[in-house]
């Protein structure tokens, strides 16, 4: 478990092609689940870029229905990815 700062770094990490994200995905064990929240919603447009590039980066990484009523109600923004169980 760690905690990442998104959106104060996002203008880094873009210039980098999200290597951080697209890494991370490449290296978690199966099982992983990631989740970022964003309790301000600026991030929106970003965390789009690292859920596009960490489930393309990792063929067996997977973006979570968060469209749950109930979540959509927080006023924080949830993405949520796991890195499936390979069978």
């Amino acid at each position: 478990m760690f905690s990442y700062v998104c959106h104060e770094t996002s203008a880094r990490t873009t210039a980098a092609n999200l290597a951080f994200y697209t890494e991370t995905a490449k290296a978690a064990k199966p099982g992983s689940v990631f989740i970022f929240m964003d309790v301000m919603r600026h991030s929106e447009p970003h965390l789009k870029h690292v859920a596009q590039a960490m489930t393309q980066a990792c063929d067996s990484m997977a973006l979570l229905n968060t469209s749950i009523p109930s979540l959509n109600a927080l006023p924080t923004q949830l993405l949520i990815l796991s890195k499936n169980l390979v069978v």
